[in-house]
């Protein structure tokens, strides 16, 4: 039996029951890990096969901490039972029985379980969680929650020598200045000291009040990580109602779309929230949208998304609505078969996973191999989502693909649903057009897999934006 991981979204739980004849799984089958993040933000995650991947889901509400635990089931597999967090002092355990059904055929769906675990109000400290499953140890995790870093003082009084002294209680190494004021609009700063001695006002006493405030002024904030240069290019159903490409990257009327198939689309006024204009609706499932010149077949070819986007690229669009069992959103081949004179597998695409609720983002003959976490087949080339999108709205996708890094991401309504290493360049579909709303097999100018849903906002970069 082949299992997946899935990071669970918190609005999201199902569950599934466990038939007699079951067997247990032994530590062997159940990985789980737990990390801080920062504040005293708890994570802990289960996941299957073994490995240690994370954090995802976290909570502290108040003072209490909590782990809240994610796994999942497929095919066979079930939950038998959990137990209760243990404490020992700052040790904490606990236990996840899972079962293998036997004998019974098992479907295809894959389910998410959650468990929330109140670890209580933990003090800033060490601490560990060890993870079992039928108590056997599984996982030993250790996470730190931090000193609270927000500056405490109150005022000590005057001394002989009539200084006002105020005792500051905060981080250790980090430097507080005390400031004074008048008229809580002009501030002067007096003392400058750490964890320990008491700031002072030496200032004369003069008649009126006087106001103490402590700033922090060493604190260094890490400048934000500009993302990668990346150039646009290719954009289309950005809200105007036509299929011309408003990229700029490429002379006007280079990369403008066609239509394949039985033309049966239109423009709605349906739109995500908070974008303007319409989307483009493929509303007979028999319709696609061939780009112009992206074919060696065309007389005008450039290879803007062949060459062009071939060490890196950003495939990025809304669409409400899958388009159905394996078919694309969008495509430049992305598929598998033998011809003669064109490679076996070759290109990419974004697609449904197969009839699941999930999208998939296909990248061929890559030597992908390192998947960190999601769903794949045909040896990795399949990068499937973790969050189900099949709820009849809009949803905004995008896949990444960096030969570079070997990095490989599947994002699905600015989430990471899906993430695979060690991937290196692809193999190019220079015959197959590059299409929305189908695929153009091999040899090249053969379109099918048409679909029904919407789509807004087809973008194309040449690097990896996430």
């Amino acid at each position: 039996m082949r299992l997946f991981l899935l990071a669970v979204r918190p609005d999201i739980s199902y569950a599934k029951g466990v038939k007699a004849g079951s067997k247990r799984f032994g530590s062997m089958f159940l990985g789980l890990c737990a990390s801080i993040g920062c504040a005293g933000l708890v994570h802990a995650q289960a996941l299957l096969p073994v490995t240690c991947q994370g954090p995802v889901s976290l909570v502290t509400t108040g003072s209490v901490t909590y782990a809240e635990y994610s796994w999942v089931e497929g095919d066979c597999l079930g939950l038998f039972g959990i137990g209760p967090v243990i404490r020992n002092g700052n040790n904490f355990s606990y236990n996840l029985d899972l079962g293998d059904e036997t004998g019974v055929p098992c479907d295809l769906l894959i389910f998410i379980e959650t468990d929330t675990v109140a670890l209580g109000t933990l003090a800033p400290g060490d601490y560990t969680l060890t993870t079992t499953s039928w108590n056997v140890p599984v996982a030993t995790n250790t996470f730190t929650v931090p000193t609270n870093s927000t500056p405490m003082f109150q005022p000590i009084g005057f001394d002989t020598n009539g200084a006002f002294n105020i005792q500051l209680t905060g981080v250790p190494n980090v430097s507080y200045v005390l400031q004074c004021s008048t008229n809580l609009v002009d501030w002067t700063s007096l003392t400058t000291n750490s964890v320990g001695p008491p700031l002072r006002d030496i200032s004369p006493i003069l008649p009126g009040p006087r106001f103490y405030r402590v700033q922090i002024v060493n604190l260094t904030i890490p400048a934000p990580v500009s993302p990668p240069e990346a150039i646009l290019v290719g954009e289309w159903f950005a809200g105007a109602t036509n299929l011309t490409d408003v990229s700029g990257y490429s002379p006007a009327g280079t990369h403008d779309g066609y239509t394949v198939g039985g033309g049966n689309y239109v423009f709605t006024n349906d739109v995500p929230f908070g974008k303007s204009g319409q989307s483009l609706f493929f509303y007979n499932g028999d319709t696609g949208l061939a780009i112009s010149n992206s074919s060696t077949l065309d007389a005008s070819y450039t290879n803007t998304f062949d060459d062009t986007i071939h060490s890196a690229m950003t495939v990025s669009f809304w669409a409400k609505g899958l388009p159905g069992g394996w078919n694309p959103w969008v495509s430049k081949w992305g598929d598998f078969v033998t011809y003669p004179d064109y490679s076996t597998t070759s290109g990419w695409q974004l697609r449904q996973y197969g009839s699941s609720g999930y999208a998939c983002f296909t990248v061929r003959d890559n030597n992908a191999g390192g998947l960190v976490f999601g769903n794949a087949s045909f040896d990795l080339d399949d990068l499937a989502s973790t969050y189900p999108s099949n709820d009849g709205g809009w949803h905004n996708y995008a896949g990444t693909f960096n030969a570079n890094t070997g990095v490989r991401n599947l994002i699905v309504d600015g989430m990471l649903a899906a993430k695979e290493t060690n991937n290196v360049a692809y193999q190019l579909a220079p015959f197959s057009h590059l299409v929305i709303g189908g695929k153009d097999s091999p040899p090249g100018n053969n379109f099918g897999n048409f679909s029904t849903f919407e789509i807004y906002d087809v973008r194309i970069y040449n690097a990896a934006l996430y």
